[in-house]
């Protein structure tokens, strides 16, 4: 309460007394919770040794938490050596205790293989559980996952529904994603009010102004259907290119045909290449078949 302010003004210096004494009687959240306060220098100096001492403490008194903490302390190296190996298997067994943290940093691993083989499927099965359990960053990948059809058929409304579940717990790219963008893609598609295209037009370009990769994509999409603006191949390419830039998986899918068929650009052999394995590496099907046949042609 006197770390995060919680009904009770903030004291830092307080609260690492409080957690310093009851961590004397080797009760296993409070050790823990030291190890978090010499991590992040509350009421105390940083001392990233030290916290991982006690993290390793809690683990061994079986402390979820603590056996997450000292697994991300292997996985970023810090107050040890980076273990890759011994990381994932922290996560897996703070997982298996049902710390949420650890589901999504799991899943995390089987899709970089970081400790363990490549397992798309278990990446989003894990995400999808630490989701359903509250752990608003899960619910945030989920989103991205539906939102760019990866290991899932894409569902933008799905990927709505997990966009706007993370950003009620305070996920800051989860609220980007569930602002004007959203409010546009009501008006585009009739949800909650009548369908008013040049509304979400409107919606659209502002959250594209300010950096919102689906909005992006979103904006494309209107100006290639050509009803509220003129088809505008240039401006395609552009707004595809932005979001490509910024990790969507379909702006890279589409920004890669435009390259391999000459759209709103000079064609380049290359360049389509490197944007469909980009969109591949992210699950994208159409990106993946497209990338064979183009590699094969």
């Amino acid at each position: 309460m006197y770390i995060f302010g919680s009904g009770i003004e903030k004291n830092y210096d307080k609260a690492f007394e409080l957690i310093n004494n009851l961590a004397a009687s080797d009760i296993p959240s409070a050790v823990e919770k030291l190890g978090f306060c010499y991590y992040n220098g509350i009421g105390t100096d940083i001392n990233k040794e030290k916290a991982f001492k006690l993290y390793q403490d809690a683990a061994d008194l079986g402390n979820s938490h603590g056996i997450y903490s000292l697994g991300c302390c292997y996985h970023c190296g810090i107050g040890t050596s980076l273990n890759k190996k011994k990381a994932f298997d922290l996560y897996e067994e703070a997982a298996y205790l049902g710390n949420t943290s650890a589901l999504n940093s799991l899943g995390w691993c089987y899709k970089e293989g970081f400790g363990t083989v490549i397992d798309l499927q278990k990446t989003f099965e894990l995400c999808q559980k630490s989701a359903n359990l509250e752990n608003r960053f899960a619910q945030y990948n989920l989103g991205l996952m539906y939102e760019n059809g990866y290991q899932v058929e894409k569902d933008i409304t799905k990927a709505i529904y997990w966009y706007k579940k993370s950003a009620k717990q305070g996920h800051k790219r989860a609220k980007k994603k569930c602002g004007l963008n959203l409010l546009g893609y009501c008006y585009d598609n009739g949800i909650g009010t009548d369908v008013n295209m040049q509304q979400a037009f409107n919606l659209y370009q502002k959250a594209a102004d300010l950096g919102n990769c689906i909005a992006q994509y979103n904006l494309a999409q209107m100006y290639i259907d050509g009803l509220v603006v003129e088809k505008d191949y240039k401006k395609i390419f552009e707004l595809f290119l932005k979001a490509a830039n910024l990790g969507n998986c379909s702006s890279q899918y589409n920004l890669a045909w435009m390259y391999e068929n000459g759209y709103g650009t000079e064609k380049d052999k290359n360049k389509a290449i490197y944007w469909y394995e980009k969109s591949s590496n992210q699950g994208d099907e159409d990106a993946q078949n497209a990338l064979k046949k183009l590699l094969n042609g």
